[in-house]
């Protein structure tokens, strides 16, 4: 959490509002980095590598270290049930994380490498939209670490299981909880109109 604040420090030091005035007359505001230094940082460190690069290679080190200490883990039986839910989870880890951080990588590095070419407006439209795409990807990517647990590792599963089971029985007898008690005081209310209210006369 201190790492990525700090690395976003410089953008909130470097970014103001610009305006834009369109041969219309319509004015378009929007956050623009001011500093030459810091878009060179941003356009090749902080977009690309940040983000893109270093999760899938960081993961990928890790990965490779955990499978080759399970692989000298003693127990056969044991060895071969941790390798087979490794295994699973890598791969899965490797297709919803690592391959759409990929798209986003190469989108970061092609935008400034193109920024000076002439560019019409289809192709500004279509790089903007393929652009759009690699950034939901890449959301989805950090979102999905849980459903990678959830699907490979069964123990994972259980325990989640079990967890909403308990908040579900709790939540459902809370709520029976508070259906006796409106009849409860149903009951009281009708008891106390009945002993005050005059019984009427024959």
């Amino acid at each position: 959490m201190v790492v990525i604040t700090s690395i976003n420090i410089p953008i909130v030091i470097y970014t103001t509002i610009t305006e834009t005035t369109s041969s219309t007359g319509v004015i378009t505001r929007k956050c623009s980095v001011i500093n030459p230094d810091f878009v060179i940082y941003q356009n090749w460190v902080l977009r690309p590598i940040l983000p893109g690069i270093l999760p899938g290679i960081i993961l990928g080190i890790t990965g490779w270290l955990t499978y080759r200490n399970v692989a000298s883990a003693t127990g056969h039986q044991l060895r071969d049930t941790f390798q087979r839910g490794l295994t699973s989870m890598v791969l899965l880890q490797i297709i919803v994380i690592v391959i759409p951080l990929a798209p986003f990588a190469i989108m970061s590095i092609y935008q400034p490498l193109t920024a000076s070419v002439p560019k019409s407006a289809y192709r500004v439209a279509q790089e903007t939209l393929v652009s759009n795409i690699t950034n939901i990807l890449l959301y989805i990517s950090y979102a999905s670490n849980f459903y990678v647990y959830f699907i490979s590792a069964p123990s994972y599963r259980q325990k989640f299981l079990q967890l909403f089971k308990v908040c579900y029985h709790r939540n459902h007898q809370n709520n029976r909880i508070g259906t006796r008690t409106k009849e409860q005081l149903e009951i009281n209310r009708l008891s106390i109109e009945k002993q005050i209210l005059p019984r009427p006369s024959n």
